[in-house]
């Protein structure tokens, strides 16, 4: 009700909205002598107040037409490079046939998912420009993105910011403006552990809430006195027709744009009337000051629920990031795994939003980033977001290198830029007042070339895998692949002991009716999803996407290919055979026992000689035909086999089972499910009772 609430209000004020409108146009006439008078301009500011306050406002241009390079105008343009439903990536580009082809740092801008729009940040874009080439994440409004879209929470936050990474390449440094400090650390967490090529040179971080235990706001302490069941029944409502997200739960962007305005009510009420007296006096300059701020301000989108709740939940209430309590797909978010990545805090000394210490509290969670690559610096006499990151960095050398000391004692510190920390910056019991370097903002810091030689770049991930899975072993193999390779996906879990593979909407991708199977929603070249089944050609598939564990080389490639066809042609069914008939089958038949357990040693027999000169099924490198196997090796004890009469298999099984990828793949399977697919005679009757009539149906 509280959308259609807002809804009818806004249909109820369209009438006194067109009555004003003409009311207005005449009183603004040079031909209509009441314009001259003063009643008839207080009647006309009146009337401009009313439309400003009763529009609705939809989302602002970048409304940046040039930008200065080396002394000369060049114009700027912004090109979206990647779509997705819920953010665009934007860049505003400058015009290489002025300025040059440039070798400037790349930066990306993660604007706030936090009720404004990207523009916002227009400020910090155009300072950025003159010696930046700059990306900004573009949120759209939930409202507008169909429910088909499925939903968007905490975690997808963090995979985008990955996959954004990931598409842009590396030796990126990325500003984390407000909110999204928390899942921009947590993604340069999350590329940091698995060795990611793409993680970041430098993050920073402006006054975002890390901890907002350190010097505790007004708006953390109401998120506090509220249970997320009371967030949720309150505020939380589905977007009506005819918005094309219509049926979507959101967090209304009214609503929090009405909570905000509240806190600051009477700051709000007298600005409005300031901007009605310039008005009535005819001071057109302030007039206008008022109007661009405030058709910015007014300018809301609406969030989607389950991000707004997960939000709240996890970062103002349980606080779970420096606590050390965050998940990330499964995964605990380890802050300290962040070594090569530079980390720069930035906060407002009058920050009403974040508080003194919020943001710094990074630096306490990152203990491995070396000293000369973090930095602190408090902007002096600034509030939250808008001051904070116009101000920060209108200094004109906000692109320090990292061999630059921000700390050279020959400098008088001048207001406003930064300084190093040598130590941790903040905790929950002390707050960080740090004076300041003679450098600017941090956001250009570039990488040493000695951290750059630790590992060798690698083909970029762009895709975002959709995967239908469930823990058997031709789910693993899926899950080893995308751990090992680091591609981001979700797991949608397909429980075969209750019939989930005959539902409509998974068989529409999978006609088998088996799992896994994959949707890849960002294929090679773009266009329509590409949806894949069968284990082995979603192996393939993700070998020829991402260029990794498949090679290109003739013979190198046709030795994984044969092995891998061995696997699924072999290996995979007559162990399923083997399984079947020893555990699962409602009678025990010698024969049929005898001869899969007898089939399956004689398979392992060929596995332990092909390993006998090789550390690898296809030679001295790992590739998906060892994926394929593994999995069906794991229960040997099944089997009745013991690995002990194949001992090079045995070498070779242990050394993939102690593979990071498999460890993370085989602990995803525990949080997925875990008991066995087959529970019951239920289970049983479903599993092993598909006849052609139930292909039929």
């Amino acid at each position: 009700m509280l959308y259609h609430t807002y809804e009818l209000t806004r249909a109820a004020m369209a009438p006194l909205r067109v009555q004003t409108d003409n009311l207005q146009f005449m009183l603004r006439s040079g031909l209509n002598p009441l314009a001259y008078t003063p009643a008839g301009r207080l009647v006309a500011a009146g009337c401009d107040v009313f439309e400003s306050v009763t529009r609705r406002y939809g989302k602002p241009e970048w409304d940046i037409p040039e930008t200065v390079v080396d002394g000369i105008p060049v114009s700027v343009r912004e090109e979206t490079l990647l779509s997705v439903p819920f953010c665009d990536i934007v860049q505003i580009a400058r015009d290489e046939a002025v300025c040059g082809g440039r070798d400037d740092p790349k930066v990306l801008v993660v604007a706030p998912m936090s009720g404004h729009y990207a523009t916002l940040l227009r400020g910090t874009v155009r300072a950025m420009l003159p010696e930046h080439d700059v990306y900004v994440t573009d949120w759209r409004d939930a409202r507008l993105v169909p429910l088909s879209a499925r939903t968007f929470d905490l975690n997808d936050f963090i995979d985008h910011v990955i996959r954004f990474l990931r598409h842009l390449g590396p030796d990126i440094h990325v500003i984390a403006v407000c909110q999204p400090s928390v899942p921009v650390l947590a993604a340069t967490a999350v590329m940091a552990e698995v060795g990611d090529h793409c993680q970041p040179a430098s993050i920073t971080l402006m006054g975002g809430p890390i901890d907002t235990r350190c010097s505790p706001t007004e708006v953390n302490q109401h998120a506090l006195s509220k249970s997320v069941r009371w967030f949720k029944r309150n505020v939380i409502t589905r977007v009506p027709y005819p918005h094309a997200g219509v049926f979507r739960r959101v967090y209304p962007g009214f609503v929090q744009l009405s909570g905000f305005m509240a806190m600051n009510l009477d700051r709000h009420m007298g600005a409005h009337l300031d901007y009605f007296m310039h008005l009535v006096e005819g001071d057109c300059d302030s007039a206008e000051g008022h109007e661009a701020f405030y058709d910015e301000y007014l300018s809301v989108m609406d969030l989607p629920a389950e991000f707004f709740l997960q939000t709240v939940r996890a970062v103002f209430q349980d606080h779970d990031l420096p606590e050390g309590r965050l998940m990330h797909r499964g995964r605990r978010v380890d802050c300290s795994k962040i070594v090569e990545t530079a980390v720069m805090t930035v906060e407002g000394e009058k920050d009403d939003i974040c508080g003194l210490g919020q943001t710094a509290a990074a630096h306490d969670l990152c203990p491995n980033v070396p000293s000369t690559a973090r930095w602190h610096h408090v902007q002096q006499g600034v509030g939250h977001l808008r001051r904070l990151q116009r101000q920060a960095l209108a200094h004109r050398n906000p692109a320090p290198d990292r061999r630059d000391d921000p700390g050279n004692p020959g400098q008088t510190p001048p207001r406003g830029s930064a300084r190093r920390l040598s130590g941790p910056a903040c905790s929950a019991s002390s707050k960080v007042r740090c004076r300041l370097g003679h450098h600017g903002g941090g956001a250009g810091l570039r990488r040493p070339a000695a951290l750059d030689s630790l590992q060798e770049p690698r083909e970029g991930l762009h895709a975002m895998i959709e995967l239908y899975y469930w823990t058997t072993p031709n789910g693993h193999k899926v899950t080893m692949f995308l751990e090992e390779a680091g591609v981001p996906y979700t797991i949608h879990p397909i429980d075969i002991g209750k019939g989930d593979q005959f539902d409509p909407g998974f068989l529409e991708i999978a006609p088998n009716n088996r799992i896994p199977a994959i949707v890849d929603t960002d294929p090679a070249g773009g266009g329509a999803p590409v949806s894949v089944f069968e284990s082995g050609a979603i192996l393939h598939y993700l070998g020829e996407k991402t260029g990794q564990f498949l090679p290109t080389e003739l013979r190198a490639r046709t030795e994984v290919m044969q092995w891998l066809f061995w696997q699924m042609g072999g290996l995979g069914p007559m162990a399923g055979q083997n399984h079947h008939f020893v555990v699962y089958a409602p009678e025990r038949l010698p024969y049929a026992m005898d001869r899969y357990v007898n089939e399956t040693a004689r398979l392992y027999a060929v596995l332990d000689k092909r390993l006998a000169n090789r550390e690898f099924v296809a030679g001295d490198f790992y590739s998906i035909a060892d994926m394929a196997s593994y999995p069906w090796i794991v229960p040997h004890e099944r089997q009745k086999q013991d690995l002990a009469d194949f001992p090079n298999l045995k070498r070779w099984f242990e050394a993939i089972r102690a593979r990071p990828g498999t460890i993370a793949a085989y602990d995803k399977a525990k949080e997925v499910n875990a008991e066995p697919s087959v529970r019951d005679e239920e289970a049983k009757k479903i599993l092993f009772g598909q006849t052609a009539a139930t292909v039929r149906r």
